[in-house]
């Protein structure tokens, strides 16, 4: 009995789809099936994934920049170093933005107070230790992880 029902749906299906594209043509056919399937994904998975996608991008942004600026440190170029870490600032504020975890994006905007801290001193042309970029570093690692 399920077989024939199915055997029937599959014939009434083919029968449908042969005079949709002989009504319409395949290329009709093709974009109306493309759209659907993005729909469905979109609907599905998209909406998560691209805030993910956007919360890791600009933790991966911060982490690149800060390493910069450790860099820029050892050589001693404390200009360059603030900018970098400006700019570790920008991305971290907007992939806060971005995430609804309130739990990420309260340590995300904490992470970003000690950066800005670090950065005013940097620039007032106090030292900063290298090892408080190593801690921002692995605070990042960690909201990476989660």
């Amino acid at each position: 009995m399920v077989r024939t029902i199915g055997l029937l749906v599959l014939l009434v299906s083919a029968f449908g789809l042969g005079y949709y594209s002989g009504q319409h043509g395949m290329e009709d056919l093709r974009e109306r099936a493309i759209s659907l399937s993005r729909g469905a994904f979109d609907s599905a998975l998209g909406m998560g994934v691209e805030h993910n996608l956007k919360w890791r991008t600009g933790l991966i942004d911060a982490k690149a920049s800060v390493v910069e600026a450790k860099s820029e440190l050892m050589d001693r170029n404390i200009g360059n170093a603030s900018r970098e870490l400006a700019q570790a600032l920008d991305s971290l504020q907007a992939a806060s933005r971005v995430e609804r975890d309130p739990q990420r994006a309260k340590g995300a905007r904490a992470l970003a107070a000690r950066l800005r801290e670090t950065k005013v001193r940097m620039a007032a042309g106090k030292t900063v230790p290298r090892s408080r970029l190593d801690d921002i570093q692995h605070e990042l690692d960690t909201l990476l992880a989660q």
